[in-house]
């Protein structure tokens, strides 16, 4: 019995799981001691990783579950995928993990100046 097989019904997150393996992120992360590793025991720089998608979960069932799913990527090509719950039981190491990584699903502040073409008229 794997990923295929469909009897019985996937949680939401073993859903997005599987759409994400089908798309290429087939590399199960997870976090040992502070470092970032996958299965065979690779060891990977959170710097060189980058964020390209994160899914959120709330439990129906029990509202105190809460989930989170990371699409992560190496400079190398390696594609993945890590979890962590988040609130009150986030794992501490997973989320400094997370940190030192380059997130590209949260949009960057720019402190430019903004200007507009009537920026020096008078409105009263």
């Amino acid at each position: 019995m794997g990923m295929d097989d469909k009897q019985g019904r996937m949680s939401p997150m073993l859903s997005v799981i599987e759409d994400l393996r089908n798309s290429g992120y087939t590399t199960e992360f997870f976090v040992n001691k502070g470092k970032l590793h996958d299965r065979e025991g690779k060891q990977f720089d959170p710097s060189q990783m980058k964020i390209e998608n994160e899914y959120r979960f709330e439990g129906q069932s029990d509202p105190e579950y809460m989930g989170i799913l990371y699409a992560i990527a190496d400079k190398d090509g390696t594609k993945g995928y890590i979890s962590n719950a988040y609130g009150t039981y986030a794992d501490t190491d997973t989320d400094d993990i997370i940190k030192r990584m380059n997130d590209v699903t949260r949009h960057e502040t720019t402190s430019k100046p903004r200007t507009s073409p009537d920026a020096n008229s008078n409105r009263e």
